[in-house]
């Protein structure tokens, strides 16, 4: 029983924060909406097979085998090193 609990809770969490994403990418109006949907999509790729799918292609198109967190990691250590001294 908890199982599908979780799994439920899951998929209506992923789908509010998918559509919600979605409404607020919108022109003119404010708030993060891709990351929001971004964070749906993860969601739901527990559960659904075209959400893992989207969440892999997005993963190779944006390069996020380990460079993009590689680059990530040497820009914050050069930014915290140039204002430490």
């Amino acid at each position: 029983m908890l199982n599908h609990t979780v799994r439920l809770g899951r998929i209506v969490v992923g789908l509010v924060l998918l559509v919600a994403g979605i409404l607020l990418s919108l022109p003119f109006i404010p708030g993060p909406g891709i990351v929001i949907a971004a964070i749906g999509i993860g969601l739901l790729s527990h559960e659904f097979e075209w959400a893992r799918s989207l969440r892999d292609w997005v993963h190779r198109e944006l390069g996020w085998d380990g460079r993009l967190r590689s680059w990530a990691r040497r820009e914050f250590d050069r930014l915290r090193s140039r204002n430490a001294g």
